[in-house]
């Protein structure tokens, strides 16, 4: 490995950990938020500073019969806040590499091995974090697939049809950090990504951005599919919590699922929502 992909696999592995701390604290935000608004030792080093300055007074401006108590109390204190800040020093290292590792573990078990992007198991565990956000009062649902890819597949080779799963996979990613978002890759050539509060024209917009980059790749195909180039089919659905019924991520799959096959039974490579086509 030369020196130029050296400095590429460490960037993509840093792009990686970035979002699966990101997840982390989506789906485990009082164990984050804990962590990360503890005291700090700074706070301790403070008081030993300002315990060492009061000592230092006392020494050069003494009252007659006061200064060895004095003293003594501001050595006392002195020594307790070094104390303090030494452990809670020691105490925030530890803890930042039990985060790390536990990073490195979520990172591994939610993983999809092949992609590189998040598996089916990371996005139930996503929903579930949802499920339990009262701040989350709707959930828009994109599901993306891949149009006619066992005929790309038989055409080209597994091998190929595997590069081209990286290489799409790789641009929803993209997309997917650069909306603030997650793609999980739901099975086979089904990706999903989940939005929350969305509104229509959010979703709408998303979908046709992410079937525009698809078809932008211009990934040639040579078998019978109607297009010359990979497209994707992209279906949208919503739900919301407004009449004060809990969000059904199940139904919700469901309905983008259908919406998704209405698209491949009209033509594919476009957005369905509410059952209305949508390319541009």
């Amino acid at each position: 490995m030369n020196e130029r992909d050296r400095i590429l696999a460490s960037a993509e592995a840093d792009v990686a950990r970035e979002t699966c701390a990101r997840f982390c604290r989506r789906i485990d935000d009082r164990r984050y938020d804990r962590e990360t608004t503890a005291p700090r030792s700074r706070e301790w080093w403070l008081l030993a500073l300002l315990a060492v300055a009061a000592g230092i007074v006392v020494s050069l401006f003494p009252a007659p019969g006061f200064r060895p108590v004095s003293l003594g109390v501001c050595l006392v204190f002195a020594a307790i806040s070094i104390a303090a800040a030494v452990g809670r020093t020691r105490q925030r290292k530890q803890t930042a590499q039990e985060l790390r590792e536990r990073r490195d573990l979520l990172l591994e078990a939610y993983t999809d091995y092949l992609t590189g992007v998040f598996n089916r198991q990371a996005m139930t565990r996503y929903l579930e974090a949802l499920l339990s956000d009262e701040s989350v009062k709707s959930a828009g649902v994109l599901m993306m697939d891949i149009d006619d890819f066992k005929l790309y597949n038989d055409s080209l080779s597994h091998h190929e049809g595997d590069v081209t799963l990286r290489t799409v996979s790789d641009r929803l990613a993209q997309i997917a950090r650069e909306a603030g978002l997650f793609v999980f890759r739901y099975g086979g050539e089904e990706f999903v990504m989940v939005m929350e509060n969305p509104s229509e024209q959010d979703l709408i917009r998303l979908g046709v951005r992410i079937r525009r980059t698809i078809w932008d790749l211009s990934l040639p195909r040579r078998d019978d599919s109607r297009y010359e180039r990979v497209t994707m089919t992209v279906g949208c659905a919503e739900e919301n919590t407004s009449g004060g019924e809990e969000l059904r991520f199940s139904e919700l799959l469901l309905s983008a699922d259908k919406q998704l096959y209405i698209g491949k039974k009209n033509g594919k490579n476009c957005v369905v929502y509410k059952s209305h086509l949508y390319q541009n």
